[in-house]
Parts: C-alpha cells; structure tokens; sequence
C-alpha cells in the first residue's frame, strides 16, 4: 500500500542544557481507513559530537509503518541544525517527497525487512531475563496451583491491555494540548521536565497497571490463603505485560528503543509489579481508611521508580551506567518489600495461632 507524502515544516526549539531540536510532522493526506494520522513529533538529540545527532519519537501512535524510514532522511538535515536558531523553520517538502517516491511501499523495501527482523529479535532477546528470573522464582515456589497458572496468563494480557491504555491516555492529553503544551515543556528547563516524567508519564502509567490487577480479579480475593500470594504473583505478571507491549510498540513498530532499554525495562516493570503487589497483598488486611493510604503509599513509590528509571533512561546528558544503577534499586526495593511481607505474614499467623490456642 502507497504511504500518503508527508508535507510540512519543521518547528524548531533549542533547550539548554540539553539542546533538543523538535521537528513537527503533519500528514496532509488519510492513510488506510481514511483516517488522518496523529503528528510524528522527533527529538533529534545533541550527543557527544556536536555535529551527530540522534532520533527519538515522542509521540507515534497512528503512524504508517514505514515511518521508522524517516530516521534515515532526518539524516540529511543533521549538519544545518546547529545553524538553526529558536523559532527558525527548516522546509522538509523536498527530503520528504524523495522518501516517499523510493519508500511508498514499505513491504517492498528491502531496509524495512532488515529493520523489522533486527527489532523483532531484540524484541524476543529483551523477553530472555526476565523468562530467567521466572523460572528461578518458579523452582523457589515450587508447587504452584493451576489457580496461579491461570492468573498468569490472565495477568498478562491484562498488563497488555494497561499498556495501551496508557498509550491511549498520552495520545488524549497530546490532542487536548495540541501539542503546543508539550513542546513547551520539552523547551522549558530540565526541573519541568522532571516534572513531567515523575509526576504525569510515571503515575499514569502506574494507575493502569493498578486497574488491570484489579480487572485481574485478584487483588482483594483470599481463597484458602493463597490470594496474597496471587495479588503478588499477579501484580507483577501485569507489569511484565505491560513491558511487553511497550517492546513491542517501541521496539517493532517504531524501533526507537535502545539496547538497555529493551533489556532492562520487562525486568524493572515485573519489579514494579512485585512491589505493587505487595504493597495491596499488605493493604488487603489493614482497615479501609489505613487500606487507601497504604494503596497511595506504594502508588507513590512505584512512580517515582519508574520515573527514575525513565529520567535515566531519556536523558542524554546522564552516563548509561545509572540505568543498572536504578535496576539494582528496583532489586533491593523489591527484597526488602517481600522480607517485610514475610515477617508481617508471620506476625499473622502467630496471632491467629494465639487465638485458637
């Protein structure tokens, strides 16, 4: 299928310190079921040579397929960038026509295979620790009900589902901006961004990983003493469904995931997940009023911790070592958190022994 051209020009704004240059997109034509197609909104990033950049989408949902192509004709446009000023326009019409007239049709193009065999692999090699660490806890577990089992695979469809509300979540705040909003945050100086990251992306993304674990069925459900076992187990299978669509559509569709973050993120999602799971398991037997407190109290820790993780992973400017840094503190957190349940668990259990005694 013919891809529409893409006409338009850029709108430029250099932030300090980290000097992003934003290109906006717009689709002039309806692709497929004649629907226009959300902006592409790129970051071409200022590394450590000032005259290479790289490419990062922001903002992708609705894109045609062969988008992933425009990164290579972004290309042509990296040495007169440091030249531009705030507010400048750079016209794209002619690098754009090219790219339409020799990749309109993506199924035929032989980078796009190439692209999308390479993302699918490193789509299925980021799945590979976090399958390792499942199977570590399962030996740990050992028996396991088909109650579990079921939960699991619910867990992670579930998780899915999250994802894509998020998804669908961001895509309505960018439309209710106009996007206007969020260029101007992206400008503004790299407090406000924080600001963004931990208290909007995190915290959204956090809540409907909460709703699917209730969708899940298991959060206040007890059968047999099992179901704090399950909310755990559940909660993090959720965050590794949710961390798989991620991959999936950063990582397949658009390709505009790193190699650490591919690897790290299915594994710091299902971490996230233990902690939330935990967090309600103990919540499940508290009063109603200390219950919501104690739901706000891990809302609260789990979205700064994935608000950590995304500021390290996003920021240029920081060294890539703090994203195992920030992965061995989900680790700790997480120990700590099932070592306070088990000895809250214990605490249970001598007092129901004292009372039947």
């Amino acid at each position: 299928m013919d891809h529409p051209s893409l006409h338009s020009t850029s709108r430029v704004g250099i932030r300090t310190p980290l000097s992003h240059v934003h290109i906006r997109l717009s689709q002039n034509e309806p692709y497929r079921s004649r629907q226009p197609i959300h902006p592409l909104q790129a970051i071409i990033e200022r590394r450590s040579d000032p005259t290479q950049y790289g490419v990062r989408c922001t903002h992708s949902s609705s894109l045609p397929p062969s988008s992933l192509l425009l990164s290579h004709e972004i290309d042509r446009l990296w040495p007169t960038l440091p030249h531009a000023r705030l507010g400048s326009r750079i016209p794209l019409d002619g690098t754009f026509s090219q790219w339409n007239s020799t990749c309109g049709r993506s199924a035929h193009a032989p980078g796009r295979c190439r692209m999308t065999i390479q993302n699918w692999s490193a789509f299925v090699l980021s799945l590979t620790p976090v399958l390792l660490i499942l199977l570590y806890i399962q030996q740990r577990i050992r028996k396991r009900s088909g109650d579990l089992r079921t939960i699991e695979t619910r867990s992670v469809l579930f998780g899915g589902l999250a994802a894509l509300g998020a998804e669908i979540s961001f895509g309505v705040l960018t439309n209710a901006a106009s996007m206007t909003e969020l260029n101007r945050l992206d400008q503004m100086p790299t407090g406000t961004t924080m600001v963004y990251i931990f208290g909007i992306v995190a915290p959204i993304e956090e809540v409907c990983k909460l709703l699917a674990a209730v969708a899940a069925g298991v959060v206040w459900s007890r059968p047999q003493g099992k179901g704090t076992v399950a909310t755990i187990w559940a909660t993090g299978f959720v965050g590794l469904g949710f961390a798989m669509y991620e991959n999936y559509s950063l990582g397949v569709r658009f390709g505009v995931l790193t190699g650490p973050e591919l690897l790290t993120r299915p594994i710091v999602h299902l971490l996230l997940g233990f902690v939330m799971g935990i967090g309600l398991a103990h919540a499940s037997y508290l009063r109603p009023m200390r219950r919501f407190g104690n739901i706000i109290l891990t809302l609260v820790l789990v979205s700064t911790l994935h608000g950590l993780y995304n500021w390290v992973v996003y920021d240029p400017n920081l060294p890539g070592l703090l994203v195992p840094l920030v992965l061995c503190i989900c680790i700790l957190i997480t120990w700590l958190g099932l070592r306070f349940y088990e000895q809250f668990m214990q605490q249970i259990r001598n007092r129901m022994g004292k009372a039947s005694s």
